[in-house]
């Protein structure tokens, strides 16, 4: 079995808000098709693509994750966050900054708490007048959340299992993906062929939607391709280790 294209994610856990999927419509054309919109129990941000032809590399990523010291990481990344928020304060005295000398107890005390992320507004993914993939962008207020992002994505293309790519992370959570689409009305459509939407007028009428309050909990190794778990993600083993 070929287990190509394997994602590593931060799986989205459970949230206060709910996907408003009846409400998505390409207003100046057809309904979006229903198998285009994401279910909210998928709801992910991808860190990551992995090329893990054989059963052995798929061991291999498993157990890498499990030597990882995810709490490590996470304070790591409290403490640049805070660093961060210190130099917004400098540059904007009306940003919120925390008191007090940044040091590695403030982090840590800092990545004890929980990740809460709003997930805001919808942006195109390419030209928006012919696109695929329509998003949310994840907010943080605790500015947590890139860091340690970056800091997953970077020890796994260390390590050889994400492919490394020259472009910045782009954090999203994908609300419509037209690749899921099998069929079209009226017909069907060649399984290679793109099905391309005009998103204008949707991005314009969401651009301020708060689709979800949701907290992030878990790093999972994920399977593109392959049949969907109860969640919603194409699990690898159903393996996944707790923030």
């Amino acid at each position: 079995m070929a287990y190509n294209g394997g994602k590593c994610t931060h799986r989205v856990g459970e949230g206060t808000g709910v996907v408003q999927r009846s409400d998505v419509r390409n207003s100046s054309k057809e309904p979006l098709p229903t198998d285009a919109l994401s279910p909210p129990s998928s709801l992910h941000l991808t860190l990551g693509v992995m090329s893990l032809d054989s059963p052995s590399r798929i061991d291999d990523a498993v157990a890498f994750l499990k030597t990882l010291d995810l709490s490590a990481i996470l304070g790591a990344a409290a403490v640049e966050a805070a660093e961060y928020r210190s130099t917004q304060k400098k540059d904007d005295r009306s940003a919120k900054a925390p008191k007090g000398r940044v040091t590695a107890s403030t982090g840590e005390q800092t990545a004890h708490s929980p990740i809460n992320v709003k997930l805001q507004g919808l942006r195109a993914m390419g030209s928006v007048d012919a696109t695929t993939v329509l998003y949310a962008v994840p907010y943080d207020s605790t500015y947590r959340l890139r860091p340690l992002c970056e800091a997953l994505r970077s020890a796994f293309t260390e390590a050889g299992f994400v492919v490394a790519e020259n472009r910045p992370l782009k954090l999203h959570a994908t609300i419509v993906n037209t690749i899921n689409v099998r069929g079209r009305e009226g017909g069907s459509r060649n399984k290679n062929e793109k099905l391309k939407i005009d998103a204008t007028e949707l991005v314009e009428k969401w651009k301020s939607m708060m689709w979800a309050k949701v907290r992030v909990e878990k790093v999972v190794i994920c399977e593109m391709g392959k049949k969907k778990g109860e969640d919603g993600l194409m699990r690898i083993r159903d393996f996944m280790e707790e923030l």
